[in-house]
């Protein structure tokens, strides 16, 4: 059963004439929900109408990751992507670690600065959908950390000034 962890979610800057939002999301994942097959993490919920831009060369999520198996040889392998409920496992799988679970940052991810830059390749949907982390193999010694995530969402209704803080 996946777990819903309250995000510091902040809404830092918006393109109007795309629609672009700017979201970084930074959750911090306690040991209990690393140390098991299947544990899931719901990170954000998107509004109906929101999507996900597909920029070439580019990852459509920015992460940054504490290094959450301490163990000499960690074990912990983690996806993050799209799950359409609380329950569910991802339907889209948008990250994966590779195992290891050490601190890390997914190369080539989008930032803030891209909103004005980056060639839009296209959309994945993401409507009323869930970000999710699914640990698909647990820590062999968890450790709590803390998981930042950037994303440029196109909001089906761009967000109003007063919820870009």
């Amino acid at each position: 059963m996946a777990t819903v962890l309250t995000a510091d979610t902040v809404f830092t800057s918006a393109h109007v004439e795309t629609g672009l939002v700017c979201v970084e999301i930074s959750v911090e994942v306690p040991t209990t929900n690393l140390d098991t097959i299947g544990d899931a993490i719901l990170l954000y919920k998107f509004a109906p109408g929101d999507k996900l831009p597909i920029f070439l060369g580019q990852n459509v999520l920015s992460i940054w990751f504490d290094d959450m198996d301490t163990h000499a040889t960690p074990t912990l392998d983690i996806d993050i992507g799209l799950a359409d409920n609380v329950d569910a496992a991802l339907d889209t799988t948008l990250y994966n670690s590779g195992g290891g679970g050490q601190a890390a940052t997914a190369a080539g991810g989008v930032t803030c600065d891209d909103l004005e830059t980056l060639a839009n390749q296209g959309y994945i949907d993401c409507s009323g959908l869930y970000l999710s982390m699914w640990v698909i193999a647990a820590a062999a010694t968890a450790a709590a950390g803390t998981v930042k995530i950037t994303m440029l969402v196109a909001k089906g209704v761009l967000a109003r000034t007063s919820d870009l803080t």
